[in-house]
């Protein structure tokens, strides 16, 4: 469980001075503080965004960015039932320069947030026309 910690008006990990911190690994306990609060809903969003990045990234070199294998293994794993089966490593390859904005054949952290706007922007036109209830048919 993810819980939003107090670190102090000069603990690190502080967002923009609030002196708030999400714990790193969305773990029982934080480890840079007492827990506050549990986070909610959009908070453990955020935090599952940054930590999967930082899970995937740095395996193959820098910690900051995204090799193709690295986005590979992560959408395969963190996006089972978005990513096609028959995705063939050309598809990768296409995919990968797509996030690439600036062509440095990684991905870095703004291009992989930039990739789940999208999808994000992509899942609310889709159900922007449906009821809330019933729910949407799948």
């Amino acid at each position: 469980m993810l819980a939003i910690c107090y670190t102090g008006p000069s603990g690190g990990g502080l967002i923009r001075g609030r002196g708030l911190a999400l714990a790193a690994l969305l773990q029982d306990s934080c480890p840079l503080g007492k827990p506050m609060r549990m986070a909610r809903p959009l908070e453990q969003a955020v935090a599952a965004i940054v930590c999967t990045f930082r899970e995937y990234a740095g395996r193959g070199g820098d910690k900051h960015k995204l090799c193709q294998a690295e986005l590979k293994e992560l959408v395969q794993k963190e996006l089972p039932t978005w990513t096609p089966t028959e995705f063939r490593e050309c598809d990768y390859s296409k995919f990968m320069s797509v996030l690439d904005a600036n062509k440095d054949c990684e991905v870095d952290f703004m291009e992989y947030v930039r990739s789940l706007a999208c999808l994000c922007t992509y899942c609310h036109d889709y159900f922007k026309d449906c009821s809330p209830e019933p729910p949407c048919p799948q």
